[in-house]
């Protein structure tokens, strides 16, 4: 599986909307606080094709979600429209954190399942390997597309 998305970094060498999502990101110190959890920003903005409304996805593996929600309130309670869901489906366990800062919509999605081998992950390390081989053009539609409400997955 690609490593190129595990850390941030990239982002400095982005768009500006990247760049600017790597400030907030480290405004909030949130992959340092969810560092043990292996955090990974997931979703559109990573690869270039996000829209508007498109937000900061940081997906976590936990196991103990108790603990987990504790430093997740205590870090990010303060912060605009915090709010958390705690999901059970077929017999797993999901959390899902809301949070607004800066110009972002944070969303910190949380399963007992290694971050690499989350679907969301998965996801777009896939869509940005078709990107990369179907060229500008195909970017250019894909991101048309997704201005007209259509999803990637």
């Amino acid at each position: 599986m690609s490593e190129e998305f595990i850390h941030i970094e990239y982002l400095c060498q982005g768009n500006e909307k990247q760049r600017r999502a790597y400030i907030a990101m480290k405004d909030i110190k949130i992959m340092e606080v969810l560092k043990q959890y292996n955090p990974i920003l997931a979703g559109t903005i990573p690869i270039d094709i996000d829209v508007e409304s498109s937000d900061l996805d940081i997906i976590c593996e936990v196991h103990d979600f108790e603990k987990f929600i504790e430093i997740i309130v205590k870090e990010f309670e303060g912060l605009y429209k915090f709010c958390i869901k705690i999901e059970s489906e077929n017999y797993s366990v999901r959390t899902v954190c809301n949070f607004e800062y800066d110009e972002f919509i944070f969303e910190i999605f949380a399963q007992p399942v290694q971050t690499i081998h989350q679907n969301a992950y998965k996801h777009m390390v896939v869509e940005n390997r078709i990107f990369k081989m179907a060229g500008k053009k195909a970017w250019e539609i894909i991101k048309n597309l997704k201005r007209k409400g259509y999803k990637t997955e």
